[in-house]
């Protein structure tokens, strides 16, 4: 048999890791599971909680979704306030930022790729 006859008859040959990394790899991907919900929980307390209305947010019995799903909250962020002036502010200095620093990287990329110095073996270690 080819070597491309055995690779087709095994498409999804996992490599034998025995009972021991087994287990290893299910604790890893339950730890990594866990602190998935612990980093993304905060995540959706604070959607869920900008969807509810005023008096289910602050009422004494707290639930995980709204029971009254509501929109006014953004409603009144982006009509009540100055919240559209400081989004456009804020999207403008983080372009031009962005820009200007893919440029400079651009160019100090070409630099350090074609320029020989004194140290370039060990600049490119710390890159």
């Amino acid at each position: 048999m080819s070597q491309a006859n055995i690779a087709l008859s095994r498409p999804f040959a996992l490599p034998r890791i025995g009972y021991r990394g087994a287990f290893v790899l299910l604790l890893t991907y339950a730890a990594v599971a866990l602190a998935l919900i612990f980093l993304l929980f905060p995540v959706f307390w604070m959607l869920s909680s900008s969807l509810k209305p005023q008096t289910e947010m602050f009422a004494r019995r707290m639930t995980m979704l709204p029971i009254r799903w509501t929109l006014q909250n953004y409603l009144n962020v982006w009509n009540g306030t100055s919240f559209p002036l400081y989004f456009w502010n804020s999207f403008k200095v983080a372009a031009l930022s962005t820009f200007f620093a893919v440029v400079v990287s651009m160019y100090a990329a070409y630099a350090i790729a074609r320029i020989r110095f004194w140290g370039r073996g060990a600049f490119g270690l710390l890159l």
